[in-house]
């Protein structure tokens, strides 16, 4: 924040022009993230991590992440665990060079299938919900 702040040439700017910079972060602190964890057993994650590695074995490592996103709001305020979790390098991530290997893509899709598949459960085709009469 402050080598983009120090990089806006505000003296040569043109009379009458001026530059205000806003942080739009809402978060904990005034200009952007609050750390944030969940606990390393925490069953979803575990569960995630398991069907990851149905795919992708080598993948689905759980540990901290020093970056910033929408999670303090989830796991902080209204007490709801979360985790990052996409596929591809997070090095590059919001990028130009921002990729994503169709095989990591589709291990990723199938990753999200079977953690819902097993966390939420699943219907046989001729199961219908209970369906409530007034």
């Amino acid at each position: 924040m402050a080598a983009f702040e120090a990089s806006l040439d505000v003296e040569a700017l043109p009379e009458g022009i001026s530059i205000s910079i806003d942080y739009p972060a809402g978060r904990d602190h005034p200009k952007g993230g609050s750390p944030v964890e969940i606990a390393r057993d925490n069953p979803q994650a575990l569960l995630l991590r398991e069907c990851v590695q149905q795919f992708r074995p080598e993948a689905g490592n759980i540990a901290g992440a020093p970056f910033w996103s929408e999670m303090p709001f989830l796991t902080n305020q209204i007490g709801c665990p979360a985790i990052y979790f996409a596929p591809g390098d997070i090095a590059v991530a919001h990028t130009f060079e921002e990729r994503i290997d169709i095989e990591d893509y589709l291990a990723a899709v199938r990753s999200f299938a079977l953690f819902i598949a097993r966390y939420c459960g699943v219907r046989s085709k001729n199961e219908h919900p209970t369906r409530r009469t007034s």
